[in-house]
């Protein structure tokens, strides 16, 4: 369960946040199973945050750092992750419905068994993103580079949207 001291610190909002995050750069972050539907928590430090199974339905995200957090069985659906830096993120099995991801970086991302139908990737960085059992159909890559990928070989790349995107 989430520690109740950090949840009730980053629900006061994000500058106080961030300030916190600065001076205890090394503190473990343990916001798992929390609700956080809707919070507008733009250009947050959640950088090596243990967010798993949390409620981040519709929250903004943009510009958000979540290098190396744990959100296995999250719920993103509808959430706002425009350019959010989500580097080595363990997102397998979370649930991305309809995300908005423009920009993010994925990179070595584990997107195992995740629910990413009609999310927006457009423009994002998705190097060594591991895609197996992942949800795509709908799912938005234009202009995004995959670079290194592993995804299950029976994704119909039919069922994806996008004018282009760079498969290296």
């Amino acid at each position: 369960m989430a520690d109740q001291n950090q949840l009730n610190l980053l629900k006061i909002g994000v500058q106080e946040w961030n300030e916190w995050r600065q001076e205890n750069p090394y503190e473990q972050i343990d916001l798992s199973y929390a609700n956080l539907r809707g919070a507008d928590l733009r250009g947050v430090n959640l950088n090596l945050a243990y967010l798993k199974g949390a409620d981040l339905r519709e929250t903004n995200l943009n510009g958000a750092y979540l290098v190396r957090a744990i959100l296995e069985g999250a719920d993103l659906e509808g959430s706002n992750l425009e350019s959010a830096d989500l580097l080595g993120v363990s997102i397998g099995v979370a649930h991305l419905k309809k995300a908005f991801l423009e920009g993010a970086n994925l990179e070595g991302a584990n997107l195992e068994g995740a629910n990413l139908e009609g999310a927006n990737l457009k423009g994002a960085k998705l190097m060594m993103a591991q895609s197996l059992k992942t949800h795509l159909k709908g799912t938005r890559f234009t202009s995004s580079w995959v670079r290194k990928r592993k995804f299950k070989s029976e994704i119909d790349l039919d069922k994806l949207v996008g004018d282009y995107f760079y498969l290296e």
